[in-house]
């Protein structure tokens, strides 16, 4: 069963986010929410999740360059991440689409606990985890 960030559950990680007033946070919100209206737009139309790509790799660039100027380490990694998976996809099959919607879900969580290093335990754990389901949906 996969992990799903309900929409419920955004709503409360965006009024922590938005409350901290802080212009990067709020930045980086605006781009998750465009991230996952993306993604609710693509699971309504398999056919055509190839078409976020170029959108979701872009994102991703941004949200890496703009966590290594505001010291968040964790976020451009996971970004970083989510851009060159996304440019190595052509079709996009279930288990990729997952991947991308994990690493934007990853990216809600890091931005609203205000993770400015690397992160615990737990942290460097989802980036092992999803390192490894990008190998496995890659068959690498």
């Amino acid at each position: 069963m996969p992990v799903v960030l309900t929409p419920e559950t955004a709503a409360k990680l965006e009024k922590v986010i938005a409350s901290h007033g802080d212009n990067f946070a709020v930045e980086i919100l605006d781009k998750l929410r465009d991230l996952r209206k993306l993604i609710l737009e693509a699971a309504a139309e398999p056919q055509d999740r190839y078409l976020m790509l170029p959108k979701v790799g872009y994102a991703a660039l941004d949200i890496k360059g703009m966590g290594t100027m505001f010291g968040y380490p964790l976020l451009t990694i996971l970004a970083k991440s989510a851009h060159d998976f996304v440019k190595r996809l052509g079709a996009v099959t279930e288990a990729q689409f997952e991947v991308i919607r994990l690493h934007v879900d990853a990216m809600y969580v890091v931005l609203a606990q205000q993770v400015t290093g690397e992160g615990s335990t737990t942290e460097k754990e989802v980036v092992k985890m999803l390192r490894e389901a990008i190998n496995k949906v890659l068959k690498i």
